[in-house]
């Protein structure tokens, strides 16, 4: 029996998972989850993380397509990538 695996979607959910498997990352997720939308500033103010290290973080959730973004004029809104983020879950609840 020959096992195939697309090396680019085994390396996209590992960074799925890595999301969710970070204390930062999952408090902007869930923060997210209620807020539906906000910036870095609202972000960054309201996990008590300072701008860069919300920075960073937003980076890799962006990476792994688990945010998306929007631009308005200079600030870019995060919000969750709803779709990813409900098969992630069915898939985790499933096993």
């Amino acid at each position: 029996m020959k096992i195939n695996i697309n090396a680019e979607k085994l390396k996209q959910h590992r960074k799925v998972l890595n999301a969710f498997n970070n204390k930062k990352s999952l408090a902007i997720i869930n923060f997210l989850a209620e807020k539906e939308e906000c910036n870095v500033t609202g972000i960054h103010k309201s996990q008590h993380l300072t701008q860069p290290v919300a920075s960073i973080v937003l980076k890799y959730l962006r990476a792994a397509n688990v945010v998306k973004t929007e631009r308005r004029g200079k600030s870019i809104f995060y919000s969750l990538n709803k779709p990813l983020i409900d098969h992630f879950l069915n898939f985790i609840h499933s096993t």
